[in-house]
């Protein structure tokens, strides 16, 4: 153990208080000392014979009379270290405080070095401070337990002008437990000469921000991309199964103008997997999409995928070859292609996703994908779900039967009996029959009335409804709604003593759930028989009402004591 501790308030710069200001003549081996920064603390051991090259913050040359005198930095327990970087144009106390400080050019060197003086195997934390630092290429290789932070979008990581190799920014090969949090990502594209790279058929690990190859039980959070070539995060590679990346969390980052934002990409049979993309925003991405997915087993969840730029191209979110995920909980919205894609992805639960504006289908399902569950999710009308090929067992509604059972024949009084005009508006609230089934609801005048009859209920759905009838003077209207219950009949003064309205059902039947095609109906069944051959759907199917028109039964209506079965789809999602 040392018997003298000197101590000191930086490490490097010879000035006053500077660990390397001791005189190299008036230090003895096996003396300490403490360097207490405003940052940490760190303890010294002086060898005498070291003779090793300075190596700032491990190792600590005297600037004068060094000789063979070295201080050696001595691990404090197992606690992981700390080590800080300034940039060129961070403030002079920051700088006074680092370990490590960049000139400007080419600045992944000492970023790198930082890096590299962590203690094998229990890692610890490297501190960019406040500022611009200009990098080509951090090569990152069989380091575990790292974290890289900075400051928030103060701290900027800016490709350099007309970069060359792959164009990375931060590439992390082989390695666990990194954490890469509270950076600015300037990928500076507007001054990169990509002329020679032709747009890839499949995207590459060319121009990424960050790249994670091989590693695992990693996080970027709160970081922020702008002005990337290709991919602001990019999992795994295309062209290396032994390249897998898993259990990796991208979140709380924000993208704006990167080819795609977060990319999970894996070679064949697409090993990436248990990878989640959580809580981010991506504006104006121009490629495949904005959060893009090769990889089994993978969450993309509460994301906005927003403003995708090129037509026929960007989608929001995209699955190829991506079974057994779960897209869950974002916002898709203004993208020049598809909002969200599922493609060749076998068993995925798409849900609570909200879909507008989107230039072709909100949701769409292509390939081989099978067994996908695509539900309560609000796409628009025009715009909603798609299913191509041959995804028979993909679900994107429920497959109901309705059941009308023991119907009633036609009849103009089912609901009320021949109620006399007065020559005054009357509502009429009692002595009310309700249908038997769900159906519309006829009224026939006895003579020479005119005017609308009002009726209110509620629908097969358990919605409020009212309808207006016209009158057909001396004859029978019918109405387009159907009710399951009848509460009011309210009559105009246009009926006056002795002519008189009936109140009865027809053959149209109401649904108990939404339709939104004519073809959703696909089924009927009359005393169990299959009469949907005596249908024309696209005329007797009623969307807006959600009614099937049963008089067009070879028997021209429904017969008393018929059980009828009604089989349809009806979506999953919501559709406005």
């Amino acid at each position: 153990m040392a018997k003298y501790f000197r101590g000191a308030t930086s490490l490097t710069g010879g000035g006053e208080g500077a660990l390397d200001a001791f005189d190299g003549l008036n230090l003895k081996d096996g003396e300490g000392a403490i360097a207490i920064t405003q940052l940490k603390a760190l303890l010294y051991y002086l060898n005498a014979t070291s003779g090793e090259a300075e190596s700032s913050p491990n190792i600590i040359a005297p600037d004068t009379h060094a000789g063979d005198k070295r201080w050696h930095s001595i691990p404090i327990g197992t606690r992981t270290a700390t080590l800080v970087v300034a940039a060129n144009d961070s403030s002079a106390k920051s700088k006074a405080q680092a370990d490590y400080v960049c000139d400007g050019t080419a600045d992944e060197v000492e970023i790198q070095a930082a890096i590299d003086a962590l203690p094998d195997g229990i890692g610890g934390k490297v501190l960019l401070l406040e500022g611009l630092y200009v990098v080509e290429n951090i090569v990152v290789i069989d380091v575990d337990n790292v974290t890289l932070e900075g400051t928030g979008k103060g701290t900027v990581l800016r490709l350099k002008d007309n970069a060359s190799g792959l164009g990375n920014i931060i590439r992390v090969i082989e390695s666990e437990n990194w954490t890469i949090r509270d950076i600015a990502f300037d990928g500076n594209i507007d001054n990169q000469d990509t002329s020679e790279e032709e747009p890839p058929p499949y995207p590459e690990e060319m121009w990424c921000a960050i790249w994670l190859q091989a590693t695992n039980s990693s996080i970027i959070e709160d970081c922020y991309f702008k002005d990337v070539v290709n991919s602001g995060v990019r999992i795994g590679r295309y062209t290396d199964i032994e390249t897998a990346a898993h259990d990796n969390i991208v979140t709380g980052c924000s993208f704006d103008n990167c080819r795609t934002s977060v990319l999970i990409f894996g070679a064949v049979p697409y090993s990436e997997y248990n990878n989640t993309i959580i809580s981010n925003v991506s504006r104006k991405h121009t490629g495949y999409g904005a959060f893009y997915v090769y990889g089994p087993k993978n969450l993309i969840i509460g994301n906005q995928a927003l403003e995708g730029q090129t037509a026929s191209v960007s989608d929001g979110i995209r699955l190829v070859f991506s079974d057994y995920c779960i897209v869950t909980g974002n916002i898709v919205a203004d993208s020049a292609y598809i909002g969200i894609r599922l493609h060749d992805s076998d068993s995925c639960i798409v849900t609570s996703n909200i879909c507008y504006n989107n230039t072709d289908w909100d949701i769409y399902i292509t390939g081989t994908t099978i067994n996908a569950y695509v539900m309560n999710n609000r796409v628009s009308l025009a715009r909603g779900i798609n299913k191509s090929y041959s995804q028979e067992f993909s679900r994107v509604w429920n497959v109901l039967p309705d059941h009308f059972q023991d119907c009633l024949a036609l009849s103009t009084t089912t609901v009320h009996a021949a109620i006399t005009g007065t020559g005054a508006e009357q509502e009429i609230t009692t002595a009310i029959t309700n249908p038997d089934v769900p159906r519309n609801i006829s009224i026939t005048n006895s003579a020479n009335s005119t005017g609308d009859v009002t009726i209110t209920g509620v629908d097969a759905k358990g919605n409020s409804i009212t309808e207006d009838i016209t009158i057909v003077t001396g004859g029978t209207a019918y109405g387009d709604k159907a009710f399951a219950t009848v509460s009011k009949i309210t009559i105009l003064a246009g009926v006056a003593n002795p002519d008189t309205i009936e109140v009865g059902v027809s053959d149209k039947l109401g649904l108990s759930n939404i339709i939104y095609a004519t073809g959703d109906v696909y089924k009927v069944k009359v005393n169990n028989a299959d009469a949907t051959g005596q249908f024309d759907m696209a005329a007797d199917v009623d969307v807006t009402n959600g009614t099937l028109d049963m008089s067009s039964l070879t028997a021209g209506a429904i017969g008393a004591g018929d059980d009828i079965t009604i089989y349809y789809r009806s979506n999953l999602n919501i559709i406005s």
